[in-house]
Order: C-alpha cells, then structure tokens, then sequence
C-alpha cells in the first residue's frame, strides 16, 4: 500500500503528459509520401530486374549463334579439304 501512494506522490502525473507528445497516442505513420516513395522504389528495381534479364538472354543468343555459326563454317571447311 505504501508503494501505490509513492507512485501517486511521486509518480509520473496524467496531467503533464501532453496528448500530442504521448507515445502512446500518437500514431506514427509514412503516410502518402512514404508510400509514394516505396512504390517508385519497387518500380526502379522491377525495371532494373527486366532489364538485367534481357541483357542476359541476348548475351546467351548471340554466343549460341556464335558457336552454330562456327560449327557450320567447321563442317563446311572439313567437306572442301577432303
């Protein structure tokens, strides 16, 4: 009983507490810039993503390409050496 009346004498007091300073009854949010901010973020990356992927696809077509070209010109040369 006597720690309850301490923390009334001595206690943090409801009154001093500003509602607008209140941790508990201010809602902290982004809001709409921090959404706008996080879609553009999420569009850069899938554009980087699509355009990383095409790179990648067109560098492996042209070494296959490369490779069917000279195996072509090989074969070809082996029938007019023999």
């Amino acid at each position: 009983m006597q720690f309850i009346e301490f923390l009334n004498v001595f206690g943090p007091k409801s009154e001093l507490i500003d509602p607008l300073t209140d941790p508990n009854k201010v809602y902290y949010s982004p809001g709409v810039i921090g959404f706008v901010a996080v879609f553009l973020m999420m569009l850069a990356a899938t554009f980087l993503i699509l355009d990383m992927v095409r790179r990648v696809r067109r560098v492996r077509y042209r070494t296959e390409i490369q490779e069917k070209l000279a195996s072509e010109a090989a074969a070809k040369g082996s029938k007019t050496n023999k």
